[in-house]
Parts: structure tokens; sequence; C-alpha cells
């Protein structure tokens, strides 16, 4: 289970990564923590690959990334409607 984490961890990285860096337009700014949401999963990812194969794999390590997740979600979810009114004073 934790081998699968770990490559569906790599795969979404990746997407989201690409995906952030083909927002980077004016309208939507930088996508900042996209971006490092990004990359922490395929780092994330890579790390659960060789402790799934290790003697004991213990999904506790699970926490801190879907931990992590979930505040890089909000701060990019929070940062996008800023952005907008800040686009839309300067028009």
């Amino acid at each position: 289970m934790l081998f699968t984490f770990g490559v569906w961890a790599i795969v979404s990285g990746v997407a989201q990564f690409t995906v952030a860096i083909r927002r980077n337009s004016p309208e939507l700014g930088r996508q900042w923590p996209m971006l490092v949401a990004g990359a922490l999963s395929v780092i994330a990812g890579a790390t659960y690959l060789p402790a799934a194969l290790g003697a004991e794999p213990n999904l506790s390590m699970l926490i801190v990334y879907t931990a992590a997740g979930g505040v890089f979600f909000v701060l990019q979810a929070a940062s996008l409607p800023w952005r907008q009114r800040r686009q839309t004073v300067r028009v």
C-alpha cells in the first residue's frame, strides 16, 4: 500500500508542478504554493518507495504528507481570490 501511495504521490506531484508552471500568468500570478506542494509530493513519493520495500513499512509517515498537502491547498485557495481582487483594482 505504501508503495502504491508513493507512485501516486510522484505522479500527482509532477502533474501539480506542471499545472502550476502553465498557470504562471498575470491574472493568476505565480503559483508558489502549488509549485512547492508538487515538488514536495514528488520528494515524499520518492521516499515512500524504498520505505515500502524495507523490513517494516509504516503508514504513519503519510501523516506529515497529508497535513502539508492540506496546508498548501488552503494557501493556494486563499491566494487566488486575493490575486483576483488585486488584479481588478489595477484595471
